[in-house]
């Protein structure tokens, strides 16, 4: 998969960017942000810390630095897929209330013997 669109290519000036209205500009530019051409021939607003980061992104795919292999991409590699197991809902809601109905059954009980 082709990931050019995350390549900065240039900085531009705020007043070449066309199709941007200038309230838009100044918002931004108050905000730190500042105008890339990306790869693709996007124009995208970044602070510098976004720069940066995009920047080391695409540095980590040039060198050949490659993401650890997680957990769980290597448990859906098995030869059986594992389910999840549900409980009945009827023992969990037992499990959830079993004092509730203890003292229910005590109550009846001298209720019974005392009747």
């Amino acid at each position: 998969m082709n990931k050019k669109h995350y390549e900065i290519v240039e900085e531009l000036d705020p007043e070449e960017v066309q199709n941007v209205p200038e309230v838009h500009k100044k918002h931004y530019a108050e905000l730190g942000y500042k105008p890339y051409r990306m790869g693709d021939g996007r124009v995208k607003w970044l602070t510098d810390t976004e720069k940066v980061y995009t920047e080391t992104k695409t540095a980590g795919k040039n060198f050949g630095i490659r993401k650890a292999n997680s957990a769980s991409h290597n448990m859906s590699q098995r030869k059986y897929k594992r389910r999840r197991r549900h409980r009945n809902r009827f023992y969990v809601f037992m499990s959830n209330n079993w004092y509730i109905f203890a003292l229910i059954a005590i109550a009846i009980i001298i209720y019974l013997l005392f009747h």
